[in-house]
């Protein structure tokens, strides 16, 4: 059971890196989707910065035994809020890239785009209540 909650850490670790690392290459690119997703112009600069800073962090602190509860409930917000925002957008009917991995991987959201997220939440829940996770 050990081995199973690190390999989930790992996997959810990678996919922080990469969405982090990607974002911060395609400065552009990420501001351009914080901005569609409906951020305040006003805010859209910092949003691009902060974002994958965050994501870079919350990657970090999942792959360490004593913050990887922590990592895990900051994956599971921020998934949570991607989930929102994408919810949003579709409801509204505007066709937005979502830019998720940079320019790595981009296309445009949809019920695809909320299973991958909710499906990395659900693994980011369990890693945070997990009793074999360190605290």
């Amino acid at each position: 059971m050990r081995i199973t909650l690190i390999v989930i850490r790992l996997v959810l670790a990678t996919m922080f890196v990469v969405a982090g690392a990607a974002k911060l290459r395609d400065r552009q690119g990420a501001r351009q989707a914080v901005g569609d997703f409906g951020v305040p112009s006003v805010l859209v600069g910092f949003g691009a910065v902060a974002l994958p800073l965050v994501e870079l962090l919350v990657a970090v602190a999942i792959v360490f035994d004593p913050t990887s509860r922590l990592g895990a409930a900051g994956a599971s917000v921020l998934l949570a809020v991607f989930i929102a925002a994408i919810v949003r957008v579709i409801r509204q009917g505007r066709v937005v890239a979502c830019h998720c991995f940079g320019s790595v991987h981009s296309a445009t959201v949809g019920p695809k785009t909320i299973m991958r997220n909710g499906v990395a939440a659900a693994l980011a829940v369990y890693v945070a209540i997990s009793p074999l996770a360190r605290f």
